[in-house]
């Protein structure tokens, strides 16, 4: 068999396209691979799909392939514009790579399957591309994958802020409690995080008005937030978010922590009400303060014996984006970042090709 159709069917072309040769440099360590198609050939218009369209004229392309042994490999063509009756002159598709892209479509699968597992900048070093270049394979497929996302049914949540960088500097992440999976993650953690997430989770076949039970912590903001873009959730405090409050005093917060194991909502509010006189006759000012902010927030406090939910499912996410932020030495931007999340926890369907 020669090379060419031995490149032909590894490569899985079919008619018009073949390989007209192949082209191996050992000082560069670089095989390139020649492919053509047939004169006379006629394609498919890619704007209406018109059948039979002849060739204009070609432009002659290149893109990045899966590694040939331990050497890089490129795919070469001239790639036609078709003339379509109906559309006028056409620049086609290749069955091998999506358009604007260097890279071919298996070495894209190749760099989405190493991303999830290891830093960008690591997977550049690896491949021999510059991380700038993989960020834009990364983008194109989580934003892809994210127009797929159906978040219809959803109405338990869970918001929370993790850290983007240095400083007062964060994003936000709205989590479905019962897929365990980032709906949604946006810059800030204002009130207008919940409002660009009721957009996009109405985008996504989601109904703000239908959200039963939201879960976060005592952030004005927050709750501000929900208020006014998820009318009728109920809210519950994260109760890791009220034990921290308490702290200071030992045993004021196993007092405290005692709430939780109450056997009914009215246990748990008698409870509390005995906290509540104990905390603020404890003539520690901190205390005090802790308590009549436990007092603000009473009803959203005590909404866990109705919903049973907590943050710890968003707090696990957050540890696994920090940890991968750490190994990464931190990202570019907050985009990046928002993508990995998406990657690392949206359980998106990535859809790449095999």
């Amino acid at each position: 068999m020669r090379d060419t159709s031995l490149m032909q069917q590894a490569l899985g072309l079919t008619p018009p396209w073949t390989v007209s040769r192949t082209d191996f440099d050992p000082e560069a360590q670089r095989l390139d691979i020649q492919i053509d198609f047939v004169p006379g050939s006629r394609f498919a218009c890619p704007s209406c799909g018109a059948a039979d369209c002849p060739a204009h004229d070609t432009e002659r392309m290149s893109w990045r392939h899966l590694n040939f042994f331990q050497h890089q490999a490129y795919l070469n063509a001239r790639v036609p514009r078709v003339r379509c009756e109906h559309c006028g002159v056409r620049k086609i598709g290749v069955p091998w790579a999506r358009p604007g892209s260097g890279f071919t479509l298996l070495f894209e699968a190749m760099v989405m399957t190493m991303v999830r597992a290891m830093p960008v900048k690591a997977v550049a070093r690896m491949v021999g591309e510059h991380d700038t270049r993989l960020w834009r394979v990364v983008h194109h497929y989580v934003d892809q994958a994210r127009e797929n996302t159906d978040a219809a049914g959803v109405t338990d949540l869970a918001i929370d802020e993790t850290a983007a960088g240095r400083g007062q500097d964060y994003i936000t992440l709205f989590v479905d409690i019962e897929q365990a999976r980032v709906l949604f993650a946006t810059e800030g953690k204002d009130a207008q995080t919940v409002a660009a997430f009721a957009e996009d989770f109405t985008a996504h076949g989601g109904d703000p008005a239908a959200t039963a039970e939201v879960c976060i912590d005592m952030s004005a903001a927050f709750i501000k937030g929900v208020a006014e873009h998820l009318p009728q959730a109920e809210i519950t405090f994260d109760k890791f978010h009220a034990v921290k409050l308490i702290n200071r005093a030992y045993q004021l917060r196993l007092a405290f922590q005692d709430l939780y194991d109450q056997p009914s909502p009215e246990a748990a509010a008698d409870h509390l009400k005995r906290w509540y006189f104990w905390a603020t006759h404890s003539r520690l000012q901190p205390i005090i303060d802790a308590a009549h902010t436990v007092k603000r927030h009473w009803d959203g406090i005590l909404r866990w014996f109705h919903s049973n939910i907590a943050n710890g499912l968003i707090e696990g996410i957050n540890s696994l984006v920090q940890a991968a932020k750490a190994k990464a030495r931190g990202y570019r931007s907050k985009r990046n970042l928002i993508a990995m999340v998406y990657l690392i926890a949206g359980k998106l369907d990535l859809r790449l090709p095999a």
